[in-house]
């Protein structure tokens, strides 16, 4: 999911301002991005709370402008299975703050 939100706030809709949506500049996304698409699809990526924040602002930003009817086709994920990745995110940004 990390992968697919990433490239929707990149490439699948405009983002006005990617630091103060996402938290971090479209340039730095698009690098984190490229370095995604050479690791193998079994690979875990460890993100630390900076890489967090993004991919939860990403999946927000994403879960909020991709309409419901068209979320799975698009990311690969169910809109209610995203919610829940996006609680747990909240959870682990909120206990290490």
């Amino acid at each position: 999911m990390l992968h697919n939100v990433l490239n929707e706030v990149t490439h699948g809709f405009r983002v006005e301002d990617h630091q103060a949506v996402i938290g971090m500049p479209k340039s730095d996304l698009e690098q984190f991005l490229d370095y995604l698409h050479k690791l193998s699809h079994q690979r875990a990526v460890k993100l630390d709370l900076k890489w967090l924040t993004v991919f939860r602002n990403a999946l927000m930003e994403s879960l909020r402008r991709i309409h419901v009817s068209e979320f799975q086709t698009r990311t690969g994920y169910y809109p209610d299975e995203a919610q829940a990745i996006l609680e747990k995110l909240n959870r682990m940004i909120s206990s290490v703050q």
